[in-house]
């Protein structure tokens, strides 16, 4: 059985770090992927709220996804969605 937690403040996240970097191991490609990145992001832009969904199997770390409150513009229409927060290229 998967069960799911949902943190909501930059705190949990950093705790959350090490197990999340230990789920994605150390190759290149996961480089945007890292709580790193994430924490960096935070940093550059602070978001109003986020959200870190946790995905966890017998305890153990299957998944995270990582969401936030972003502003977004529909033809000079201002709103917020529900988006993961850090962007990448």
């Amino acid at each position: 059985m998967i069960s799911i937690e949902i943190y909501d403040t930059r705190a949990a996240l950093e705790k959350l770090a090490p197990e999340w970097s230990a789920l994605l191991g150390d190759q290149f490609i996961t480089a945007m992927s890292q709580p790193a990145w994430y924490l960096a992001w935070l940093d550059a832009f602070p978001q109003a709220q986020i959200a870190l969904v946790a995905a966890r199997q017998q305890g153990r770390l299957v998944g995270v996804l990582p969401l936030g409150a972003v502003r977004s513009d529909a033809r000079g229409m201002y709103m917020s969605r529900i988006a993961p927060f850090a962007r990448a290229d």
